[in-house]
């Protein structure tokens, strides 16, 4: 997926598959970085593909899922 992050920013849409498989690498390391607290990836690669995600939410907001890292709220 790494190396398809710079061409998926460069396509102005993205395959249902592929949007999911975002989502599945961003709670993945959500959970290595607040539950395991062993973060494999920087900050600046998170930042990076979950902006990407918002990206694509906003050109194709019909792929949205309700489990996607940008729809959920987060209590202080």
């Amino acid at each position: 997926f790494y190396g398809g992050l710079s061409q998926a920013t460069k396509v102005g849409s993205v395959e249902a598959e592929e949007y999911e498989e975002i989502i599945y690498l961003l709670k993945q390391h959500n959970q290595l970085y607040y539950i395991e607290e062993s973060p494999i990836i920087s900050d600046w690669l998170y930042d990076t593909i979950f902006s990407l995600l918002k990206k694509i939410e906003l050109n194709q907001p019909d792929l949205i899922k309700e489990d996607s890292p940008t729809q959920i709220i987060v209590e202080v």
